[in-house]
C-alpha cells in the first residue's frame, strides 16, 4: 500500500517539466494496479476463466509481471527519499541532453549499445561538478577509495578543477566537455586546453565510466530502466 501511496504522492509533486521518467514510472504504478482489479473483477463473475496452469492464462501472466516490474522499481525507489530525490535527479540530466542533442535521444530511442557507456560517462562530469546529488558515490564507492579507481577520479577531478581555474570560460567548461563525450565537437580555445589533453581526460572518464555500471549492475540497470522507459 504504501508503494501505491507513494506513487499518488509523486503524481501531485512532480510535474513532467520535472521528471517525465519518474512520473511515469508512478503511472505504470498506478495502472498496473488498475488492470489487477479489473481481472480480478472478471474472474469474480466466472473462476472457471481461471485456467489451473498460471502459464495458459495470458492476461493474468501480463498483469502479474507488469506488478512485479514496476511496483518492485517503486519499492526500491519511492520508498527511499534519498534514492528517490537522486533518480529525479539522474532523470533530468539525461532528459536535458536529450533535448540538447537529438542524436542522443535517437539512440536511446533504439537502444543502441552506445548509451550504455555515455550515459555514466554524463553522470560522472556532473560528479566533476559537483552536481551529481552523490550519485555516483551511491552506485560506486570505489570513487571516494585508495583503490586504482578512486586514484583515477582524484587526478581527473584536480584535472578538471584546474582547467576551471585558469579558463577564461570556466562557465563552458562543463558543455565543452559534454559536447566533445557526445560529439566529439572541438573545444572553446578559451580553455586553454590542447585536444590531447581533452582527449585523455574523456577516456579516463570512460574507464571509470564503465567501471561505475559493472560495480553494481542489477541496481544500475534498475535506475537506468525507469529513465530510458519513457522513450521505448
Amino acid at each position: 500500500m504504501d508503494i501505491l501511496v507513494a506513487s499518488e504522492s509523486i503524481l501531485r509533486k512532480i510535474s513532467n517539466i520535472q521528471s517525465k521518467s519518474v512520473r511515469l514510472l508512478a503511472e505504470k504504478i498506478k495502472q498496473s494496479f488498475l488492470h489487477i482489479r479489473k481481472l480480478l473483477q472478471r474472474y469474480e463473475e466466472n473462476l472457471d476463466k481461471v485456467d489451473p496452469q498460471l502459464k495458459n492464462n495470458k492476461g493474468l501472466v501480463k498483469v502479474l509481471e507488469e506488478f512485479e516490474n514496476y511496483w518492485e522499481k517503486g519499492k526500491n525507489f519511492f520508498l527511499n527519499s534519498k534514492k528517490c530525490h537522486q533518480l529525479v535527479h539522474f532523470s533530468q540530466i539525461i532528459e536535458s541532453v536529450c533535448e540538447k542533442f537529438s542524436d542522443f535521444k535517437t539512440k536511446i530511442e533504439s537502444m543502441d549499445s552506445e548509451i550504455f557507456i555515455l550515459i555514466p560517462c554524463l553522470l560522472l562530469l556532473n560528479a566533476l561538478e559537483g552536481d551529481d546529488r552523490k550519485l555516483c558515490q551511491s552506485y560506486y564507492p570505489e570513487l571516494l577509495s585508495d583503490s586504482v579507481n578512486g586514484k583515477l577520479y582524484k587526478e581527473i577531478k584536480q584535472k578538471y578543477e584546474h582547467v576551471k581555474f585558469i579558463s577564461t570560460d570556466p562557465f563552458n567548461l562543463y558543455n565543452n566537455i559534454e559536447r566533445f563525450i557526445m560529439e566529439k565537437s572541438n573545444i572553446s580555445k578559451n580553455l586553454k586546453m590542447k585536444k590531447e589533453d581533452i582527449e585523455e581526460l574523456v577516456h579516463s572518464i570512460k574507464i571509470l565510466a564503465l567501471n561505475m555500471q559493472r560495480f553494481n549492475p542489477l541496481e544500475w540497470n534498475s535506475m537506468l530502466e525507469i529513465v530510458i522507459l519513457r522513450y521505448k
